[in-house]
């Protein structure tokens, strides 16, 4: 097609293919001066987004789009919009500026900037097609507010989990020291022996300062369903000495249950707070649904590059439908019956096995679970001996 001077007209598709590096330059430049969150951002880490935005953008536009296709798209109703390419281009580059710390302003902000900036450098172009431009900027705005709905839409609803989560597992995990430090205040009112109530007074101080780092690590936890990873505090970590503490821990707070610990003399660079956490969350989770005249068996084993830390308790197993999302939050226990059974509160919030899995993968290990009726249920992390932070 030829435009009055003769010149070919350059559609919108073209124009953003043909001009990705203008077009991501003056997005990056936007980006600096109005988004606060990309100043500790690389070149690279600003532009892949907007460039994903704008590719899928310009594969949409050359995509076949019926009238009834038009209006349902300008209204939000296709029912195809997340998994299209589009969608998935926009969940992916939420992901991306929400774990970089962007606000929800910014996000969008970073959309009406990229919107301008394509409409302004195309109509300036000697290519620009006149008053045939009127369809496809109204398919560019069509396929930018989409990108832009579904990102905002990923962007809160992650968030407001997020918050849940951290709202969970802050119940959730402070229950552990608080019970040693409440256990061992009560020990200590009852005896006159001086040697129990110095190992009380230590449980006590121990568990407040537990509680401390996990108030501290939970800040930092908070962002680990943002799409980043726990951060690690690494040093020389002897785990035989981190699984005897937990025990003892557990076996003051639940004098009635027996657990043991089977340890090699093993250390590794992790981070002992974390690993503290997680095996804490695996020993009650054995104690939950273990059986109550049952032993609770912790082990520590060494390999040439990596250890294995698990928990094993004897009870009824775990079937395999649920063992698959065991590890994802909010998991509660199928049956109803384990309270009752236990006499034992129900408190659980189903976070115990997502913060293990989370902090397993965080020194760059995994998680995984074994159960049948025969041999019990064992949940192991996997780690290597060193971390890389």
């Amino acid at each position: 097609m030829k435009s009055p001077k003769g010149e070919a007209k350059l559609s919108l598709s073209d124009f953003i293919q043909e001009n990705m590096e203008r077009l991501l330059g003056e997005w990056e430049s936007f980006a600096r001066t109005c988004m606060p969150a990309a100043a500790n951002m690389d070149a690279l880490g600003l532009r892949d987004g907007a460039k994903g935005m704008l590719e899928a953008v310009a594969m949409d536009l050359e995509s076949y789009q019926s009238a009834d296709d038009q209006h349902e798209k300008g209204q939000g109703l296709k029912e195809d919009e997340r998994t299209s390419p589009l969608g998935l281009t926009a969940q992916a580059h939420a992901a991306e500026r929400l774990a970089a710390g962007f606000s929800i302003d910014q996000l969008v902000a970073e959309y009406r900037a990229l919107r301008a900036s394509v409409v302004r450098l195309w109509s300036s172009s000697p290519g620009f097609p006149g008053r045939d431009m009127v369809w496809e900027l109204t398919r560019f705005s069509e396929a930018i507010d989409q990108s832009l709905a579904e990102s905002v839409r990923w962007y809160t609803n992650r968030l407001e989990r997020s918050r849940a989560i951290f709202i969970g597992v802050l119940g959730h995990d402070l229950r552990n020291p608080l019970g040693t430090l409440m256990a061992a205040v009560e020990t200590s009112q009852i005896t006159e022996d001086p040697q129990v109530i110095q190992e009380c007074i230590g449980r006590v101080r121990r568990s407040g300062s537990r509680i401390t780092e996990m108030i501290d690590l939970l800040l930092d936890f908070s962002r680990t369903h943002l799409g980043e990873k726990i951060p690690l505090s690494l040093t020389t970590v002897d785990l035989s000495a981190v699984c005897s503490e937990v025990a003892d821990d557990f076996k003051m707070s639940h004098p009635d249950r027996k657990i043991t610990v089977v340890s090699q003399g093993i250390t590794g660079q992790w981070d002992e707070a974390r690993l503290h956490q997680a095996l804490s969350n695996l020993v009650k989770n054995a104690i939950w649904h273990g059986k109550r005249d049952g032993t609770i068996t912790m082990a520590c084993k060494g390999r040439a590059h990596e250890v294995l830390l698990s928990v094993h308790n004897e009870g009824r197993p775990i079937s395999p439908a649920r063992q698959s999302s065991l590890f994802e939050p909010f998991r509660r226990p199928a049956d109803e019956d384990v309270a009752a059974t236990q006499n034992l509160e129900r408190k659980n919030v189903g976070l115990g096995l997502y913060v293990v899995n989370q902090i397993a993968l965080a020194h760059g290990g995994s998680v995984e679970i074994n159960s049948n009726a025969e041999a019990g249920t064992t949940v192991t992390m996997c780690l290597p001996r060193q971390t890389v932070a």
